[in-house]
């Protein structure tokens, strides 16, 4: 008895094998996008501004002088400039991964272009000048828009309303008998924006954009 009770009492600390010891770490948690976000954004955008100069009035009663004016007024401004301003959203994601969401975005826009037609002769009334320009200030978009997330990558499809204004000036001298006539015309403008866009979330969330809004074109009548 007492040689077991030694065996006992001298047997030394129970040993475990590897995979009772080793513990599971479990994955990381999946990005989730729901919520609400702010965010700021600039960039440079490309606009092209249809133009339709259509004479009435005493110019009817000189048809190859109206014609010919009209010829020499631009049919559009390709107008170009920097944009810089903020959004804000919501995103719900759902169990199988979809996301819907609403953003509403506005900027403001340094577009800006002119044209200037130089001196050009009409068949009765003599040399004229035609001096047109063109800027807007505002793009405000508000839309839904859905996608599919991946993990840290959500690629999502968007449109919905544009709001912006459309400021033209258009001039037109005669330089034989000292004729100006001309006007200025601001407009608020809405329409549809049709886009696509491409999110990718890390700790922050990055977006690239193509935006194109859709304006109706000038008409300017004098």
């Amino acid at each position: 008895m007492l040689y077991a009770f030694c065996a006992l009492a001298y047997a030394g600390p129970e040993r475990y094998s590897d995979k009772e010891i080793k513990q599971v770490v479990p994955p990381p948690p999946s990005p989730r996008w729901t919520g609400f976000y702010v965010g700021a954004f600039g960039g440079y955008k490309f606009e092209s501004t249809p133009i339709d100069l259509s004479l009435g009035g005493d110019w009817n009663f000189r048809p190859e002088d109206r014609n010919v004016v009209e010829g020499h007024a631009p049919e559009n401004l390709d107008a170009s400039g920097a944009e810089a301003g903020g959004l804000i959203g919501y995103n719900h994601q759902f169990t199988n991964n979809w996301v819907a969401g609403l953003e509403a975005a506005g900027g403001y826009l340094w577009l800006r272009n002119s044209d200037e037609s130089g001196i050009f002769r009409t068949p009765a009334a003599g040399d004229f000048n035609i001096k047109t320009s063109f800027k807007t200030h505002y793009l405000v978009t508000i839309g839904p828009r859905i996608g599919y997330a991946f993990g840290k990558w959500l690629p999502y499809v968007t449109g919905g309303l544009a709001i912006g204004d459309l400021d033209l000036f258009q001039r037109i001298r005669g330089l034989t008998f000292f004729f100006d006539e001309g006007g200025k015309q601001i407009e608020t403008n809405v329409g549809l924006d049709g886009r696509w866009r491409l999110g990718v979330r890390t700790h922050s969330s990055l977006e690239r954009e193509s935006a194109i809004p859709i304006y109706r074109p000038w008409r300017n009548r004098f």
